[in-house]
């Protein structure tokens, strides 16, 4: 039998009354449907693969570590004609600890996150903090810019993570004083885009400046320290190449045509891409080294040794 609590509830014109909690009424009788709030996280990794974003970084690391390290020697990244992995696998043993401090960092910060949203009631003071942290751009910037003025190379190197601070701390800024305010409204999706977008080009732009930097570091420990880096080679040719350079002797050990009649000592093996050989001889430091470069082929033969 139905009763009167099992019929809908009715209104003097025959209407059934909305629960308050399926909605806010809107004029005109109009019933909108609450929406949650967006999700950062899921929104962020809807516009791209955070993986597709780590290899592009680790390409362009070690492009620009390559390029930085080649041009040390009189030559251009271009000349090594390497594949994408070579890039990417040149800057892996360098990003090791800059990594585990960024996740390091990454864990610590969504600790803190955690502690200042994670409550049913936001502590007193988390509107105060949002709104210092949306004024903080005006520290960070007018900072990152003075470093860069007067402090060298680190200024240069530090300058776009002073930048990045200046966009991110005040849009966390912003999601702190909405959580102590109890405002729920959602995040424009087309300014989320926009700092995302700004995060990321400030990561490649600070991936520029440590790679430039490795590489410069690089080539100079090369310089200084060339015996002990490199392996030493001695090469073998058909033909006279005719090499020259501080620290190489040419030796002729054969008069037969088609034998390798000539010896080259003296030779430090950089690198072998583009099945080319690239050696270094010595004498860097006083600016009489050379970088000579070889294509593989059976006119010549290199052999590994102390």
């Amino acid at each position: 039998m139905t009763t009167a609590r099992d019929l809908p509830r009715q209104g003097s014109t025959g209407a059934s009354v909305a629960d308050p909690g399926d909605g806010a009424a809107r004029p005109g009788g109009h019933v909108e449907e609450s929406r949650p709030p967006l999700d950062l996280m899921k929104f962020i990794t809807s516009i791209g693969s955070p993986i597709a974003l780590a290899t592009a970084l680790l390409f362009y690391f070690g492009w620009v570590r390559s390029e930085e390290q080649a041009r040390a020697f009189g030559a251009d990244a271009s000349v090594f004609a390497m594949s994408t992995q070579d890039y990417v696998l040149r800057s892996v043993n360098v990003l090791f600890f800059p990594v585990i401090l960024m996740l390091l960092a990454g864990l610590l910060l969504l600790r803190l996150d955690g502690a200042l949203r994670g409550g049913a009631t936001p502590p007193r003071w988390l509107e105060a903090a949002g709104r210092a942290l949306q004024w903080s751009w005006a520290v960070f910037l007018p900072l990152g810019f003075v470093l860069y003025a007067v402090a060298g190379r680190f200024g240069d190197v530090t300058l776009p993570f002073w930048v990045g601070l200046s966009i991110v701390a005040p849009a966390y800024g912003t999601v702190l004083r909405r959580r102590a305010t109890g405002d729920r409204d959602r995040f424009s999706r087309v300014a989320v885009a926009l700092v995302a977008a700004l995060v990321t080009v400030v990561l490649f732009w600070q991936t520029e400046r440590l790679a430039s930097l490795g590489g410069e570091a690089l080539a100079q420990d090369l310089k200084d320290n060339l015996g002990d880096r490199l392996i030493q080679v001695e090469l073998f040719s058909v033909t006279n190449l005719h090499i020259e350079g501080p620290g190489v002797t040419t030796s002729r050990i054969g008069s037969t045509e088609g034998e390798y009649s000539y010896r080259y000592s003296g030779l430090y093996l950089l690198q072998r891409s583009g099945e080319k050989y690239f050696l270094l001889t010595e004498g860097w430091n006083e600016d009489e080294g050379r970088l000579v470069v070889l294509p593989d082929t059976d006119s010549i033969r290199v052999e590994f040794g102390p």
